[in-house]
């Protein structure tokens, strides 16, 4: 009993530091965070309720078995959600596409995130092998941020030597469904082709449901992963299934 009374200590302290290393790198708060924060307080719960000499979850009865059936179900939903990530998250054949569309991911005091920092650095890549194929830069202003994230993607960009020319911004989405969704309208004047054809740049994880709201706004999709920062894969894999469950009920034509 002291061997767990000390892990679930451990665990609970691994978490609160793993938030606080997310806050310090810029990670913005959201679900993802509040993951760590969430584990942490289940560890305080566990070890409170077995010094108190009481049972954690507090669920008693015919409660009890429902609970443990849903925690089950969330696990596989999770194991099942992280390993279609993990499938669609390679290179694929992007030659002869008609744009590419960066995606957001935050900003913190007016800089990138070090996911955003990824994504750039692979657009800064691919744009200059290729700098005959425009971009659509994706990402509007979040809250208590000084700019867009489309604007802070052209500067990084026109930095590295991209021509400011190539780079339209779309400056109004708050999510990833309007990234897509906006990205559309500004290219349906501009590629004669139907559907248009997207090589879709975001994080590693992100591409899956990336791909599958682009391909629901009328794109013929193609990606090209960003890496992830290894410290933040178990927050941003946590907070993708739950987005996938939210895209498909709400954002899916």
């Amino acid at each position: 009993m002291l061997l767990r009374h000390w892990l679930w200590i451990a665990i609970g302290l691994a978490a609160l530091c793993h938030y606080v290393v997310l806050a310090a790198l810029g990670d913005p708060f959201n679900f993802g965070t509040l993951l760590s924060l969430a584990v942490f307080g289940v560890g305080v719960a566990v070890v409170g309720a077995r010094r108190l000499g009481r049972p954690f979850p507090p669920i008693r009865g015919r409660f009890r078995r429902p609970f443990w059936i849903g925690v089950g179900a969330l696990g596989v939903w999770y194991v099942a959600m992280t390993s279609w990530m993990f499938f669609e998250a390679r290179a694929e054949d992007e030659a002869s596409v008609d744009v590419v569309l960066v995606l957001g991911a935050g900003l913190k005091n007016g800089h990138p995130t070090p996911a955003l920092k990824r994504r750039i650095d692979r657009a800064a890549s691919y744009l200059l092998a290729h700098p005959e194929i425009p971009a659509v830069l994706c990402g509007g202003v979040g809250r208590g941020q000084p700019t867009s994230e489309a604007a802070v993607m052209r500067d990084a960009l026109v930095a590295r030597g991209v021509s400011p020319k190539r780079l339209t911004l779309e400056q109004r989405s708050t999510s990833t469904a309007q990234n897509v969704a906006f990205a559309r309208l500004l290219v349906k004047d501009r590629v004669g082709r139907e559907p248009p054809r997207a090589l879709i740049i975001t994080s590693s994880f992100h591409l899956a449901r990336a791909k599958m709201l682009a391909r629901n706004r009328g794109f013929e999709t193609f990606g090209l992963p960003a890496s992830t920062p290894w410290y933040i894969l178990p927050n941003t894999t946590a907070r993708e299934s739950v987005a996938i469950i939210k895209s498909v009920l709400v954002d899916l034509d």
